[in-house]
């Protein structure tokens, strides 16, 4: 996907949280900058509801937003991480 140097600048100073909303959430702002693949590698790095390999999430929860929301915050600090490069920020 295609991200603009105003949207890497913002991404680069917005907390962890509000990245992974802006990048990961329905009406985020980043949500256009990152490609499926992307936002799916992110979501496993969740652990709302525990830590599982991707298939098993997508099979038992599917794009549940609680396993975001729910996340501890080493697994948000990491999904932040991850957004952040893959946004190149």
């Amino acid at each position: 996907m295609t991200i603009t140097t105003e949207q890497k600048a913002a991404a680069a100073e917005m907390a962890d949280w509000d990245l992974i909303v802006a990048a990961l959430h329905w009406n985020g702002e980043l949500h256009s900058c990152l490609d499926e693949n992307e936002a799916l590698l992110v979501y496993s790095l969740a652990d709302g509801y525990g830590r599982a390999p991707l298939a098993e999430l997508m099979a038992s929860i599917g794009w549940d937003w609680s396993h975001i929301r729910d996340s501890s915050d080493d697994a948000c600090k990491t999904m932040a991480a991850t957004i952040r490069g893959l946004l190149g920020s």
